[in-house]
């Protein structure tokens, strides 16, 4: 009986580490088998572009007009949205030199008072 329980427990341990697993392989797998051109894709690298086509274990992804990359498929890791990008909004912070020191709205800074 004594020798059951560790048995037990590695059941139980093997059960709730290869499940969760499991699972990512699967919702993986559905991912890359409803792939169809036209769809968006984010790589595991982070790149984001548009699905051209699938041959074999490559993937065309296209990330700028008419710059297309080729990554195996397994590097797909999800699908976005198209969701709108606001590109009009206020950069300030990325349009200064890193020379130019940051300010707030009118660029006024606060003087900084050391101490001698």
């Amino acid at each position: 009986m004594i020798v059951l329980i560790p048995l037990f427990l590695l059941a139980a341990f093997f059960l709730l580490r290869a499940n969760p697993q499991r699972r990512r392989v699967q919702a993986q797998k559905a991912l890359i088998d409803g792939l169809q051109p036209g769809a968006k894709v984010v790589t595991v690298s982070g790149i984001i572009g548009t699905l051209m086509g699938i041959e074999g274990d490559r993937a065309a992804i296209e990330v700028a007009p008419g710059v297309v990359v080729e990554f195996l498929v397994a590097a797909i890791v999800r699908t976005v949205e198209d969701a709108p990008v606001d590109l009009t909004g206020d950069h300030a912070e990325l349009d200064r030199t890193p020379d130019e020191p940051a300010g707030d709205e009118d660029g006024a800074r606060e003087p900084r008072h050391e101490e001698t």
